[in-house]
């Protein structure tokens, strides 16, 4: 697994990194972003539980993408 907190210099890379998913995630496939980022849900837990503040970043986005791939999985609009 890619230790992300470990990989990134900062946490505010990490906030960063967040912000910017969660912007591009309308142009993001979930389903080709997880093949090609096998470990993308197994971080997004572990990060949620860093600090509050990077906890939020990673659990907008969280929610966000999950929602994004129940709809491209046929799942319905709630």
């Amino acid at each position: 697994m890619v230790d992300t907190v470990g990989t990134l210099s900062a946490k505010h890379e990490i906030k960063s990194r967040f912000i910017t998913l969660n912007l591009a995630l309308n142009y993001i496939d979930p389903q080709e972003y997880l093949k090609n980022n096998k470990y993308a849900i197994q971080e997004m837990i572990n990060l949620a539980s860093e600090t509050v503040v990077i906890g939020k970043y990673a659990l907008n986005y969280f929610e966000e993408f999950l929602r994004k791939l129940w709809q491209s999985v046929g799942g319905k609009h709630e």
